[in-house]
């Protein structure tokens, strides 16, 4: 795999330092997962949260090699993800499949045994796609590992962010570019506004695979990838950011609540379906009105 190197006069510059808040998000995100799947069967924004979240701190991991080492190579990037994955992951996919030998009734066990592989190797959110899996329609036969599809387009995402920052590093050392962090704000904004575009426009044709595809999700990576490159650049006075975090906070605490994601689509999908009925119909009636009589 080909790494590219870049002289100390190209780093690009960040604000790299500790911050608990990211940290504090991260804990109210996993909270709101757990508590709006077990106790209220709804979609609580809380893996959109962790999506943006991974975003920005990739990003600043990347970065903050690139500054140290002037350089970004393949292996110490993915060593580094599966070291951190792998051991966990490895843990309960065996955990879930000796039990789910067990357990599980035939029906859905080979369907478990083929999520296990997905997860395994990061591809469980096209399995889940593929095989037209609805998330949010609890009535829908669920298997052990139905919610590795997150990490399955964070890896994938890992991936491609190692292709485009290798791509801005052959840029600048071939074009000489003085200001990176323009281009780097260019192709993450092109990333971010085609991705919710395509999200948008999919999620009203095929909701349930808008849900899984990467694609529809690396918005908000790019989200997250953009805010770690200019949040440095934004200056709030203090009085201002605690008002915004707070609202912030509160916004996410209560989405789950306003926005009931299951009966929106279902409502949406019982629109389209009606549609398709309402136009079958209509084409019968023309139909029967333009046959000539005999």
């Amino acid at each position: 795999m080909q790494e590219w190197k870049v002289s100390g006069q190209k780093r690009i510059d960040i604000e790299s330092r500790f911050r608990p808040e990211i940290e504090g998000l991260r804990t109210v995100a996993a909270l709101l997962v757990a508590m709006y799947h077990i106790w209220f069967n709804r979609v609580s924004g809380g893996v959109d949260v962790f999506f943006v979240i991974s975003g920005f701190l990739i990003t600043t991991s990347i970065i903050s090699t690139i500054n140290r080492t002037g350089e970004f190579k393949f292996l110490p990037y993915v060593t580094k993800l599966l070291k951190r994955l792998l051991p966990s992951v490895l843990f309960i996919l065996g955990v879930v499949l000796v039990l789910s030998t067990f357990l599980l009734p035939a029906s859905i066990l080979g369907k478990t045994i083929r999520e296990v592989i997905a997860s395994m190797f990061f591809y469980q959110n096209w399995q889940l796609a593929v095989s037209s899996t609805d998330y949010l329609d609890a009535t829908q036969m669920k298997s052990p590992v139905e919610h590795f599809w997150a990490l399955s387009i964070q890896w994938q995402f890992y991936m491609i962010w190692f292709v485009l920052f290798s791509f801005i590093l052959w840029m600048m050392n071939k074009y000489q570019i003085r200001s990176i962090k323009a281009v780097l704000n260019g192709l993450l904004g092109f990333l971010f506004v085609t991705s919710l575009a395509y999200s948008i426009y999919l999620t009203e044709v095929n909701q349930p695979w808008a849900y899984f595809i990467t694609p529809t999700r690396v918005w908000e990576f790019s989200l997250g990838s953009l805010l770690c490159v200019n949040l440095s650049a934004i200056l709030i006075p203090k009085g201002v950011a605690t008002i915004i975090g707070w609202i912030g906070l509160i916004g996410l605490l209560t989405t789950g609540v306003l926005l009931n994601v299951p009966w929106l689509y279902r409502t949406l999908a019982d629109d389209m379906r009606l549609d398709d009925r309402v136009i079958r119909d209509a084409r019968d009636t023309v139909r029967i009105k333009t046959i000539p009589r005999i």
